[in-house]
């Protein structure tokens, strides 16, 4: 398959404040879905993944949140690595307050009860949770025969080409794609060329 680039256009600060902004509304509800599960993982007393994968809590998950299954599964391991910490951080305090105990040594217990390990989002969210996409977020791939210009390489955000849209005229498919977040471009290729690399 050959891909043409016929264009290369600018992009306004605004489009890429835009961006920022739907990127933004996304990590929230990234936030909410780490949230949601955080609670499911101290109600049911979720400890490893087999029980996390559990087709009614996702679905509850995905359900208040919008999110795609495999942002809810990236959601889900977050929670469950945060209540992972919690616990394993709640063990060595128990063990050191039982250490500070036995010796009577006041002073010390006073200052390690005030620093007992929180619960996660026991006092709800003040920050983003940033979460860790894997393989079930999606993956990309570079295309042998494709070669990224210098516009794609260099600008705001190096490296990063994106699609916006396409459109099918005749038999021409017209990808448009941003390129570092600094100019809007397309590439063509035979529609029936696409199709068969889909199905193969």
């Amino acid at each position: 398959m050959q891909v043409v680039k016929t264009a290369k256009i600018p992009v306004h600060y605004s489009t890429t404040r835009r961006k920022l902004s739907i990127l933004d509304k996304l990590t929230a509800r990234l936030t909410y879905g780490v949230a949601l599960w955080s609670g499911l993982v101290e109600e049911y007393g979720v400890e490893g993944r087999s029980r996390l994968r559990s087709r009614a809590l996702e679905a509850r998950v995905k359900e208040r949140t919008g999110l795609s299954a495999g942002f809810v599964q990236c959601c889900g391991d977050t929670a469950l690595w945060m209540w992972r910490s919690y616990r394993e951080l709640h063990r060595t305090w128990a063990k050191t307050v039982k250490m500070a105990d036995s010796r009577k040594e006041q002073e010390w217990l006073k200052k390690l009860k005030r620093r007992e390990p929180t619960k996660p989002i026991s006092s709800g969210v003040r920050h983003k949770i940033p979460i860790w996409f894997d393989y079930r977020v999606g993956k990309l791939k570079k295309a042998k025969r494709i070669k990224i210009v210098s516009h794609e390489k260099e600008g705001y955000v190096r490296n990063v080409v994106f699609p916006c849209g396409t459109v099918v005229s005749g038999n021409t498919v017209y990808l448009y794609h941003g390129a570092a977040d600094s100019y809007v471009c397309v590439a063509t290729a035979p529609l029936k060329e696409i199709l068969s690399i889909l199905l193969t």
